[in-house]
């Protein structure tokens, strides 16, 4: 997201952008992002933070007139970054009980979040949707084009073949890995057909865009009834998509959603 902004003291128009530290990287000036960027912005995803991060740079043109000849990759390209904007993502006090009892009734519960895979995988910790001391294995690729490279979220280690990890039993009967994948992977998984194998192995699908959701939504919908839980506009299509959607919110999303509570909590 970018808006232009007129500074009437100089006359000179400044860009300012937000979104996703991944995202703000690719459309900054290389000399602005810091050396650590990366490894800094992973490692607050992984204490659960949602991560923004906002970039500048002033226009050569002084004419606002002018601003509507340009295109929004014109606009936002070669910013400099200014920094990040960081929020702490606090688990609400019923969640885990919520889940816990999903789970006691043999309801199974993923994660379909825009977010970062980092910060979902440790939400879905917190709350027990990935149980403790179980293994994930992130997938992720830059384009739906490339081959999705696995690695283990904890050792930081590449993982060439995953079906070994999947393949392995505890003492409850289940795997004793769980997966995660971003939005690009999802594509590619999509593409060639693995979705289909490996779709009740992934407990966290991260970096999805609204018409992920509804594809997502829609391949469990295949093989069992599929509750979508939403708060977002973001959420409207696969709310509506789901066997039962339910908005936990009184905004844009209760709009499309059969169901709805203004108590944005799992447990309503």
């Amino acid at each position: 997201m970018s808006v232009v902004i007129l500074d009437e003291s100089t006359g000179k128009l400044h860009v300012f952008v937000k979104g996703s530290f991944e995202r703000l990287k690719a459309i900054s000036s290389a000399r602005s992002v810091p050396a650590d960027y990366d490894e800094a912005c992973a490692d607050l995803a992984r204490e659960g933070c949602y991560v923004l991060a906002f970039a500048h740079k002033t226009l050569d043109t002084a004419d606002p007139a002018r601003v509507g000849e340009f295109t929004q990759d014109e606009l936002e390209s070669g910013c400099d970054m200014l920094g990040l904007l960081v929020f702490k993502n606090m688990l609400k006090s019923d969640t885990a009980q919520a889940i816990a009892e999903l789970k006691h009734g043999s309801t199974r519960t993923v994660m379909i979040t825009g977010d970062t895979a980092l910060t979902g995988i440790v939400i879905a910790r917190q709350c027990g949707m990935i149980p403790e001391n179980t293994r994930v294995l992130l997938g992720e690729c830059k384009t739906p084009a490339d081959e999705i490279q696995w690695v283990d979220v904890d050792t930081r280690e590449p993982v060439a073949d995953i079906q070994p990890h999947l393949a392995e039993l505890g003492s409850d009967g289940f795997s004793t890995t769980e997966l995660a994948v971003g939005g690009a992977a999802f594509e590619r998984l999509c593409a060639t057909g693995e979705i289909d194998t490996l779709l009740f192995k992934i407990r966290v699908f991260a970096r999805m865009k609204p018409t992920h959701k509804v594809e997502c939504v829609e391949h469990h919908m295949k093989y069992a009834v599929t509750a979508m839980c939403g708060d977002g506009g973001n959420d409207s299509l696969a709310l509506r998509a789901a066997h039962v959607g339910i908005a936990l919110s009184d905004a844009e999303a209760s709009i499309v959603s059969p169901f709805s509570a203004s108590n944005r909590s799992v447990m309503s």
